[in-house]
C-alpha cells in the first residue's frame, strides 16, 4: 500500500498550495492508511494535520524538509583562492544559478545546501525535530532557516555514535 512520506502543504511558503484538510481528504479518498506532512523548515501545520488525519482515520506522520547547510570543501590547489578572485565568469554563473533556484537545492547565498526529509517516529523524535528547526531559524538570517550539517549530526549521533532509536528517520 502506498503512503506519501514527503508532502508539502500551504505551510510550505512558495512551495506548497494545498490546505492540510484537502491533503488529508485526498489521502483518505485514495485509501492511504497514513500520510506524512513534511513542510519546508517548519511544523506550523502539525496540530491541524494531526486533528484532520485522526478524524479521517489516517495515521499522521509528522516531519519536515530541512534545509541543511553543507560544510564548504576546501580546494586543495595552492593557487585556488587567487584563481577564484580573478574568475568573474565563474562568480557570475554562481549568481545566475542561485537566482534561478531561488536559493534552494544547491546554493543558498553562495553556500552549498541540501534538503533532507526528517520524519518523527514518536514524541521524542518530534521534540528533536522541533529543536533542530528552532536552531535552524535562530542561527540564520530571518526568513532563511538552515541547519548546519554538524548540528544535525550532533543531534542524531551525539559523540559520533548513532543512537539506536533517536526518533528521527532521515
Amino acid at each position: 500500500m502506498f503512503v506519501h512520506l514527503h508532502c508539502h502543504s500551504a505551510y510550505s511558503f512558495l512551495d506548497g498550495a494545498s490546505p492540510v484538510g484537502e491533503l488529508v481528504a485526498r489521502a483518505a479518498d485514495l485509501g492511504m492508511p497514513a500520510l506524512a506532512l513534511t513542510d519546508h523548515d517548519n511544523v506550523a501545520g502539525a496540530v491541524e494535520f494531526d486533528r484532520a488525519a485522526r478524524s479521517a482515520g489516517i495515521r499522521p506522520i509528522q516531519g519536515a524538509e530541512v534545509t541543511v547547510l553543507l560544510e564548504p570543501e576546501p580546494d586543495p590547489r595552492p593557487d585556488a583562492e587567487e584563481r577564484a578572485r580573478g574568475s568573474g565568469s565563474r562568480e557570475r554563473g554562481r549568481r545566475d544559478r542561485q537566482d534561478r533556484n531561488g536559493g534552494r537545492g544547491g546554493e543558498k547565498d553562495g553556500e552549498r545546501v541540501a534538503h533532507l526529509v526528517l520524519l518523527a517516529t514518536g514524541p521524542a523524535g518530534y521534540a528533536r525535530l522541533c529543536r533542530l528547526l528552532t536552531r535552524a531559524h535562530l542561527e540564520q538570517p530571518r526568513g532563511r532557516p538552515a541547519l548546519p550539517l554538524r548540528a544535525l549530526l550532533e543531534e542524531v549521533a551525539p559523540g559520533g555514535e548513532p543512537l539506536p532509536d533517536h526518533g528521527l528517520i532521515a
